[in-house]
């Protein structure tokens, strides 16, 4: 879909790796395979709890249930904190210092055609609309998820060319319903000469 003046519409922005981070954390924090996740280790937790109570019954060793309480809290704890700072760990190991890495940097991301096309100074990725599972909103951010796990990640504070919510609005509206169904091509990683 063009804006009107017959080119694609497209909008300029710039990103850091701190928006990697918010990517990822906003999805550990919305996503149902990680909320399955979690229930999985509070159940642990729960089952670690149980078996503590349950041995201290059985060898008369009062001492080890609040022992075992509070390791199994402890652990609950340190389940739900780790996330974040594994994401920020993860992030500064892939870019460190730097801002060039892939999806890091300046980016122009374009609806043309039927296709979603996302460039940065030294690549390029294109996806087909059909693609597009959701946009997600946050204060900070959008999210454009063209699978289950990944997404262009766009932040408001750093657009430098467009408008964002047109360009939003169109895409929601070009991708709304497309989800069942294969693309007319595979999704396509264009490296520039």
């Amino acid at each position: 879909m063009t804006d009107g003046g017959g080119a694609p519409l497209s909008i300029g922005f710039h990103t850091l790796p701190e928006d990697w981070v918010a990517f990822n954390t906003w999805h550990l924090a919305h996503s149902g395979a990680v909320r399955r996740m979690r229930i999985v280790h509070w159940v642990v937790v729960y089952l670690i709890l149980v078996a503590v109570i349950v041995g201290a019954l059985i060898i008369e060793a009062w001492v080890l249930a609040p022992a075992g309480a509070v390791l199994a809290l402890l652990l609950a704890l340190s389940l739900r904190r780790n996330s974040r700072r594994q994401a920020v760990a993860l992030a500064e190991s892939m870019y460190g210092e730097s801002e060039a890495g892939y999806g890091l940097g300046r980016q122009t991301l374009t609806i043309d055609g039927d296709w979603l096309a996302l460039e940065g100074e030294s690549w390029s990725q294109r996806v087909h609309l059909r693609w597009v599972r959701a946009i997600e909103s946050t204060d900070t951010h959008h999210f454009i998820y063209y699978g289950p796990l990944h997404a262009y990640y766009v932040p408001k504070q750093r657009l430098t060319s467009g408008d964002l919510e047109a360009f939003i609005e169109e895409l929601r509206a070009r991708s709304q319903g497309v989800r069942a169904g294969e693309p007319s091509e595979p999704r396509v990683n264009h490296p520039r000469p």
